[in-house]
């Protein structure tokens, strides 16, 4: 897992990082869900998105879904 900013950004890179993400967001009691896309066109062929980050007042995790793919495979 890459760690940034001191500690407090994760960015999970391999299955075993994102197990540690999931049991961190289910020991949250309340959490920031934010997205980035390749823009505001959603109905376009190459609209995607990029990165997920989920957080809370001093720790986030930032999933890279254009790098790693979708959570459901």
């Amino acid at each position: 897992m890459r760690v940034l900013a001191g500690g407090s950004i994760k960015v999970p890179e391999g299955y075993d990082d994102l197990i540690t993400m999931y049991e961190w967001i289910e020991s949250q009691h309340t959490l920031a869900v934010d997205t980035e896309t390749t823009g505001l066109d959603i109905y376009s062929t190459d609209h995607r998105l990029r990165l997920v980050a989920i957080a809370t007042p001093t720790e986030a995790y930032v999933y890279q879904v254009e790098r790693y793919g979708s959570l459901d495979r």
